[in-house]
Formats: structure tokens, C-alpha cells, sequence
């Protein structure tokens, strides 16, 4: 087994060799015994796994100061919560407060303008026999003209 094929079998099987196809665990066995690389792969990649298996939980109320700083005002949610309001009346009102800036509003045209576009795209195209890449490409060239 070669460097390569053990990093491509660690991406798909992950470090824990026992639970690879057994003649593919064995090559991975047999270079680990020889190559210093691989090992530092497994090492690195147990790593990752382990870390990724970690629960890590979000402080509370995280995704209202996020929202709130990114907007640099309260969150919907805090607003609504005092007012009495749905939050979903408050974030409609505060997107909407948002929508009367000119930049946001070029941009809510032409978000509009395309998402309506691949729709129609996708609808007048569904019964014709078009290869996907040829047909999002030419929707991609269309944009770009």
C-alpha cells in the first residue's frame, strides 16, 4: 500500500483500522509498522475523529447577541419577547427596516430575480432530455451576460 491509497482509505474508513475490510486493514497495517508518515496520518486523523465526536454546546442566548451585534441592535427574538409580539412579527418588521436601505434593496431584486429565474428554468426544462452540466452551465452564462 502506498502513502496515497492509505490517506484515501483513512478518509473513507476513518483511524480505526479494525474496522476496515480486513485485507485493506492488513496493508495499512503492514505500512504502518514501516512508514513514520502513516502513523503520523493515523495520529492526526484520531485527532479529527475525536474531536468531531465531541458534543460542544452553544451558550445560551449565543444566536441572539450574534444577531444583535450583527445588526448592532437587538435581536427579533428580545424585541418580540418584550413587545409581546411573535418573534417572526418582529424579525418581518426589522428585515423589512433592513429592506429600506437601497443596497439591501438592489439586492432583495436580484436575489428575487434569480431564484425566480432557475425556477422557471427548472420548470420549462424538467421534460426536455438535457444533460445537467451543459444545462446549468448555460443558466450560469445567462447570468453572466
Amino acid at each position: 500500500m502506498r502513502i496515497e491509497e492509505f490517506e484515501d482509505a483513512l478518509d473513507q474508513y476513518g483511524p480505526e483500522i479494525d474496522e476496515w475490510p480486513s485485507a485493506l486493514a492488513q496493508q495499512a497495517r503492514d505500512l504502518l509498522a514501516s512508514s513514520i508518515e502513516a502513523r503520523d496520518l493515523l495520529e492526526a486523523e484520531a485527532i479529527i475523529a475525536g474531536s468531531l465526536r465531541s458534543s460542544i454546546k452553544a451558550p445560551s442566548g449565543l444566536a441572539d447577541r450574534l444577531v444583535a451585534q450583527a445588526f448592532e441592535t437587538e435581536a427579533p427574538q428580545i424585541v418580540a419577547a418584550r413587545q409581546g409580539r411573535s418573534w417572526w412579527e418582529a424579525l418581518v418588521e426589522h428585515v423589512q427596516a433592513l429592506a429600506g436601505q437601497a443596497s439591501i434593496r438592489y439586492a432583495t431584486v436580484l436575489a428575487i430575480c434569480f431564484v425566480g429565474g432557475v425556477a422557471v428554468a427548472q420548470i420549462t426544462a424538467q421534460d426536455e432530455n438535457i444533460p445537467a452540466p451543459t444545462y446549468l452551465s448555460g443558466l450560469y452564462a445567462d447570468l453572466a451576460w
